[in-house]
């Protein structure tokens, strides 16, 4: 990534709970530099070989919390932090019809569950 960011801005609508966030993040000084570390990859071939992680990951939970990993594969993710967005205003019909297929999919779910908002 270069230029490398400092900042990241998120703006996103949860489907489960018909709401909106929104954050700005502020990108640790540092995290270039720690995504320079050569990391273990396996290859296809199950070989291991030691590469930057290349990725950024936002995980974007119910409550509005996003976690941000680094990685170059799923096996050597690294949490780099957690942050809490704000809830924010927004046109809940801009979603509609969207909402209504999320909800023919996973209603039955949430109606059971609820939205979980631990364990992410």
């Amino acid at each position: 990534m270069d230029p490398f960011p400092n900042l990241i801005a998120i703006h996103w609508f949860s489907f489960a709970e018909q709401k909106y966030y929104s954050i700005m993040i502020d990108v640790p000084p540092d995290l270039q530099d720690q995504m320079r570390v050569p990391a273990p990859n396996r290859t296809q071939d199950g070989e291991i070989r030691h590469l930057p992680r290349s990725d950024l990951i936002l995980g974007l939970a119910p409550g509005g919390e996003v976690v941000v990993w680094m990685m170059s594969q799923r096996t050597n993710a690294v949490e780099v932090m957690r942050v809490q967005a704000i809830e924010v205003e927004g046109n809940l019909n801009a979603f509609k019809e969207r909402t209504k297929n999320y909800l023919e999919r996973s209603g039955a779910y949430l109606e059971k569950h609820g939205v979980p908002l631990e364990g992410w």
